[in-house]
């Protein structure tokens, strides 16, 4: 479930990181204001990628942990079953 999650959370980076707004939007007098808030906006996208990765590594780790404890608990389950009465 969270790696399917990861996949949304990576296709806002293109919505936050390429907004439609550009200088000209600030009107004349303040196009370079508008060069900051895209910079930030590309910073954003950014951390919206990386938070993207990192879900899909923390899945990836979860998925990992679950078989082991699958494992495990297979194995504990023969030796309990073939320890009583011999």
């Amino acid at each position: 479930a969270i790696k399917g999650l990861a996949q949304p959370v990576r296709e806002l980076k293109g919505k936050v990181a390429a907004p439609e707004a550009t200088g000209k939007d600030f009107g004349e007098a303040h196009q370079a204001a508008g060069e900051p808030y895209r910079a930030g906006l590309e910073k954003l996208g950014q951390a919206v990628e990386a938070h993207a990765a990192a879900m899909e590594n923390f899945a990836g780790r979860l998925e990992a942990v679950g078989s082991g404890y699958e494992w495990v608990e297979s194995e504990n389950t023969s030796t309990v079953r073939n320890s009583g009465g011999q």
